[in-house]
């Protein structure tokens, strides 16, 4: 980014948002850098920035809870191969697209762990994992309380 506000050229704002995307753990971010490109005058890869931020927005909600269930499944299982593999950011990408889809606590506590053994983002992993245990759903409560104290004990907390 800084080269880009150096010198604004669409295609530094394409690269950006490929970096962040192909980083992982930054999807948000990288939408919301691919929008920023195609609303720039002059860019070459509009069909390419369209493409990809359609991807990573994923499937939109139908309002039929099976069908956005069985589609965040289908994403929640795509980040969980990533969180074997140690894919963390990738993983902690899938979980929130697959929590927009179909809320559970169960993919909730899933992304606060990906946040957690990513590292570095230990406040938006406490914000997580605070949200899972105000579910009254959640099966997990013992091990997001574990996580989040310690946590809190190592200084991630303000």
């Amino acid at each position: 980014m800084q080269a880009y506000e150096l010198s604004a050229k669409p295609a530094l704002l394409f690269s950006a948002a490929q970096s962040l995307r192909r980083l992982g753990g930054r999807r948000q971010e990288a939408m919301d850098l691919f929008e920023l490109y195609l609303a720039e005058e002059g860019g070459t890869r509009k069909e390419d920035a369209l493409k990809l931020v359609n991807e990573l927005r994923g499937p939109a909600k139908t309002g039929d809870e099976a069908v956005d269930r069985k589609a965040a499944e289908k994403i929640f299982n795509r980040g969980a191969a990533h969180y074997q593999a140690g894919r963390y950011a990738q993983a902690y990408d899938d979980f929130c697209q697959a929590y927009e889809l179909f809320p559970s606590p169960a993919i909730l506590f899933s992304a606060a762990q990906s946040l957690r053994r990513l590292g570095g983002r230990s406040q938006e992993a406490i914000g997580l994992y605070e949200l899972y245990l105000a579910d009254e759903g959640g099966t997990r409560k013992a091990d997001a309380q574990k996580h989040l104290d310690a946590l809190r004990e190592s200084g991630a907390s303000p």
